[in-house]
């Protein structure tokens, strides 16, 4: 629950599972995993059920379901691809040509942590291309990049706010990795919180009131 009460385990199994991310309609969860010897992208059901595994041997990490259900884009040796899915989630299984993995990124983009935009038409994404990592957006077919953050520290994990006006990340341009914002547009960036800690991975609450973190604070 959204308090942290009634946890329950939805998998189970020697390898690891990790980056989950929810279908738009709460009905699947995708997630990475190597339970089968190579990192795959495999699909649920969201009580855990119906595990099936939806590519062979991509690899890929920082996975993000488009909101419009159609597309979910993840990270391989530091690039970005995309794969479609199909309208029947029950029926899919693996099918690496069905689904139709393209690469949106090139050229050692050393891109990471894709963010779909709440219209499913861009992707943010931060980029080491020129050394640090910044922030970076462009169009779901990986077309017209655009940097928005541009310091000599790291700028990372961008999210976009439910509304799409910002975009949250975290950065240690000030010392410590600590949560900023920003407009979607890259201007008035400031920081949101304080201290000798880490705090990194932020996520909206739906109605873009909150903002879930990891931190070391404590």
């Amino acid at each position: 629950n959204a308090d942290g009460s009634d946890l329950q385990r939805l998998t189970d199994d020697p390898g690891f599972d990790i980056n989950p991310t929810w279908s738009p309609d709460g009905e699947h969860i995708a997630f990475i995993s190597n339970r089968d010897s190579q990192i795959d992208i495999y699909l649920m059901n969201a009580d855990g059920s119906n595990v099936r595994r939806l590519t062979n041997g991509v690899g890929g990490f920082h996975l993000h379901w488009s909101p419009d259900g159609t597309q979910m884009v993840y990270q391989v040796n530091k690039e970005l691809f995309v794969i479609d899915m199909p309208t029947d989630l029950d029926a899919v299984s693996f099918d690496s040509d069905a689904l139709n993995p393209r690469q949106l990124t090139e050229n050692n983009a050393q891109a990471s942590w894709p963010n779909w935009s709440p219209d499913s038409s861009q992707i943010a994404f931060s980029s080491a291309r020129d050394g640090e990592p910044e922030i970076y957006v462009m169009n779901a077919d990986g077309s017209n990049v655009q940097q928005l953050t541009d310091n000599n520290m790291m700028d990372d994990n961008p999210v976009w706010s439910p509304d799409g006006a910002q975009i949250v990340f975290y950065s240690n341009r000030d010392g410590e990795s600590q949560l900023y914002i920003m407009n979607a547009d890259g201007s008035e960036q400031r920081r949101l919180t304080y201290g000798n800690i880490q705090d990194w991975r932020p996520a909206w609450s739906a109605d873009g009131a909150q903002i879930a973190f990891v931190s070391y604070r404590d």
